[in-house]
């Protein structure tokens, strides 16, 4: 709850998307997922938002991590791999455990990779959201 608090404070002032939580991501026919959070832009709902699923995947996607083993492969192979292939933003897995967030973004070949894990003092930023920055620590109050 508190990164989704994060974001819809920034979007109060920065009205370029929305953040929805559990909203179904339909890639085709044959594969979709539910994340638990997703970022997507104004531009990127208007083209791919269709009777409240994306048709596309969203600019972010955000997973947290539920625990159990069959739940970690889930968010952290299965999930992630098919955003890897067929979307192009970023994917973020928030651990509550271990109270990180896990930052996987694309390179500039295209590939999903993970970039770094944030711990408690290290702020969150992204590029698709120019000006946000939320505290690391301020997701696990």
């Amino acid at each position: 709850m508190n990164l989704g608090d994060a974001f819809l404070d920034y979007l109060r002032e920065h009205p370029i998307g929305r953040v929805t939580p559990g909203a179904g991501v339909i890639f085709d026919e044959y594969d979709g997922v539910i994340p638990d959070l997703v970022f997507a832009t104004n531009e990127r709902i208007r083209k791919t938002l269709i009777g409240g699923r994306f048709r596309a995947a969203p600019e972010i996607v955000i997973e947290i991590l539920t625990p159990g083993a069959s739940n970690e492969k889930r968010d952290r192979h299965i999930k992630r791999s098919l955003f890897a292939l067929k979307g192009d933003g970023e994917y973020w897995i928030v651990d509550p455990e271990n109270r990180c967030v896990e930052v996987h973004r694309r390179n500039q070949a295209g590939d999903l990779v993970f970039e770094k894990t944030l711990m408690q003092c290290d702020e969150l930023t992204c590029a698709a959201l120019p000006g946000f920055s939320v505290r690391v620590d301020s997701l696990f109050v």
